[in-house]
């Protein structure tokens, strides 16, 4: 349930910039002060709101368990999963066992093992995801989709960016559906290449800038990148990193992700503007064949270097790294039976319970 998890927090993600576009769209109508007034007043009163009904949220067990306090944590617990008492002291017992072990790792691991030579290459891709991501095209299809829908005369660019929107969010929702079931890689490379092929496409179409039709189609390719960009590169991008690093660094790599991940928002959005503007270099539209070509390069390095996560433990993917297996084998890849089940211990409360999923069992 891995890849449904994680790719569906992006669904109230992407539903919130569809609303807020929504808002803006409404506002922009108004004229005056009100036109930026009530976006700003919405986008402050949300934070409100939310504190508001964080307040009546029971605290997390597991930050209860990280403090010893074992029985508010129980009640927290019954309150969340509504089990019986007998399943609620199981998981009670599992976490205050993976408490102790993640205490021992955090104490042993530090930012910098990350590039640590059976860590690096790992390190490396899954903090390529979020960058990567940024330069397939879709800040064209999502940022500057007004801007450059105008120079092309399209008519109501606005509205049209309203509907770009709503593709991004269609494709969030269909994402939960495709990673678990077509699997990571096949997910990635029909997302790409045709991500590849609508760069490639619109950009030969902007050098026809007189003909109406052309301009039109460039606006559906564009709605159609988002709806793929969204259920493939996005989704995996949320996924990846999380699933590729090995547990005891998972927080440490995620760090390094999002950092990689911001440098390239800041280049991306410097650049950009000197591609697209009529005062720079005035490609408008013609810059998607620049992140064709981009996509190109990302399809060859996703082939070597990406690989297939789908029903695996973390162990598994521990061992496989450490057997320097190739990324296109990992599907056919037959681990240990350790890897694949874990090996049951005795914890120190007495109970006898499998870990072969858990994180600190697969770190170590």
């Amino acid at each position: 349930m891995r890849g449904r998890s994680v790719s569906s927090i992006n669904i109230l993600n992407l539903t919130a910039g569809v609303v807020g576009t929504v808002i803006v769209w409404g506002t922009k109508k108004l004229g005056g002060h009100l036109s930026y007034q009530i976006p700003l007043a919405v986008q402050s009163a949300v934070p409100v709101i939310l504190c508001g009904m964080t307040i009546p949220l029971p605290e997390s067990p597991e930050w209860l368990i990280s403090k010893g306090n074992m029985e508010q944590a129980r009640i927290n617990l019954r309150k969340l999963r509504g089990f019986s008492d007998k399943q609620v002291e199981d998981e009670l017992r599992l976490m205050e066992f993976c408490e102790k072990s993640n205490q021992e790792i955090r104490f042993e691991t530090k930012f910098w093992h990350i590039f640590k030579r059976e860590h690096l290459r790992r390190t490396l891709v899954a903090g390529s995801f979020f960058s990567l991501n940024q330069i397939s095209g879709i800040i064209l299809s999502t940022t500057y989709t007004t801007i450059f829908l105008t120079q092309l005369g399209i008519a109501d660019p606005f509205s049209l960016t309203i509907i770009s929107s709503c593709c991004t969010l269609a494709g969030t929702i269909a994402a939960p559906f495709v990673v678990d079931r077509a699997g990571r890689r096949p997910t990635a490379f029909v997302g790409m290449s045709i991500l590849l092929i609508i760069d490639a496409v619109a950009g030969g179409l902007a050098f026809d800038r007189s003909n109406k039709h052309a301009t039109l189609a460039i606006a559906v390719l564009s709605f159609v990148f988002n709806f793929f960009w969204a259920s493939s590169f996005f989704s995996l991008s949320n996924l990846m990193p999380s699933e590729m690093a090995t547990p005891k660094l998972r927080h440490h790599t995620m760090s390094y992700t999002i950092a990689c991940a911001e440098i390239t928002a800041v280049i991306t959005t410097l650049v950009v503007p000197q591609l697209t503007s009529a005062d720079a270099a005035n490609l408008g539209a013609k810059t998607y064949l620049v992140f064709a070509g981009c996509m190109t390069g990302i399809i060859v390095f996703m082939y070597f270097l990406m690989p297939e996560t789908r029903g695996r433990t973390f162990a598994e993917i521990d061992e496989m790294y450490a057997a320097k297996v190739p990324a296109w084998k990992w599907r056919s890849y037959r681990a240990s039976i350790e890897a694949r089940t874990g090996k049951s211990v005795r914890n120190t409360l007495g109970k006898e319970i499998d870990i072969g999923n858990q994180p600190s069992q697969a770190s170590t």
